[in-house]
């Protein structure tokens, strides 16, 4: 936003990490993000969002293609995403019924300034 950080290194702190993320074959069904627990890449216009609803029509040939924002392309020195897959495990209970309440189950990713 127009001025450096005072520390050159930040760390990520994550709340709550997923136990598993979809193995490559699972990608064509489940969404391209679905493969990282953490990815890092420049910032870009164009790529405002890692998925899109309309995947869901084609998953096959997916609208917005995540593996695409991975292109190895140097980060020193730039505007930044962090690109977070988070989780949590909610096992639906009888008092659930007729929906399950959100209040307090959150998952947030936590960005630290220095080690």
């Amino acid at each position: 936003w127009g001025h450096r950080s005072q520390s050159s290194c930040h760390r990520l702190h994550q709340l709550s990490i997923p136990l598993w993320c979809c193995p490559k074959v699972w990608e064509s069904s489940w969404g391209t993000h679905t493969g990282y627990q953490l990815a890092v890449t420049q910032w870009k216009e164009e790529e405002p969002s890692s998925t899109s609803i309309y995947n869901l029509n084609d998953p096959w040939t997916p609208t917005v293609d995540f593996t695409n924002f991975i292109n190895n392309e140097s980060i020193a020195g730039q505007d930044l995403v962090a690109w977070v897959t988070a989780g949590f495990l909610h096992i639906p209970h009888s008092e659930d019924i007729p929906n399950t309440v959100t209040a307090g189950n959150g998952v947030e990713p936590v960005l630290c300034p220095g080690f």
